[in-house]
């Protein structure tokens, strides 16, 4: 689907890019296992296991039981398709990895910001990474 649909949602969604790209081989693998997905169930549920690892201090415990990639949520899809395709793992195993985890790999690594849903969800991007940055510095 469009991910203008996701503006009619009151979702926020900002698409970015490795700076180095991926060559067409590549983004041919990580389409085709994104699309080995299409159609399949959402899974709501692995949700419940995010908050509870949250809650022990985000620890990768409850989610290492959520093991089944039958029902992916969004940031697994992406994790577990970007490690079979160049081994990229965005911090972390792809069952441990949050949207933030994806966003703060984005943030770090320099991907180039493709698309947004707003212009105010890029201001909130640049603000909360701006404030990230001015918390790293004072800690030093």
């Amino acid at each position: 689907r469009s991910a203008a649909v996701y503006r009619r949602k009151g979702s926020r969604v900002a698409i970015h890019r490795r700076r180095c790209g991926l060559s067409l081989p590549l983004q041919r693998e990580v389409c085709l296992y994104a699309l080995s997905h299409e159609g399949a169930g959402y899974g709501w549920w692995k949700l419940l296991f995010h908050g509870l690892d949250h809650i022990i201090g985000d620890r990768y415990l409850f989610r290492r039981l959520a093991r089944n990639e039958d029902y992916p949520i969004c940031s697994w899809l992406v994790a577990w398709a970007y490690k079979r395709a160049v081994g990229d793992t965005f911090g972390a195993e792809p069952n441990a990895v949050s949207p933030d985890d994806v966003m703060d790999h984005c943030m770090r690594d320099g991907w180039e910001l493709v698309w947004a849903d707003s212009e105010e969800t890029v201001r909130d991007i640049d603000e909360v990474y701006r404030r990230r940055s001015e918390q790293r510095a004072k800690a030093r």
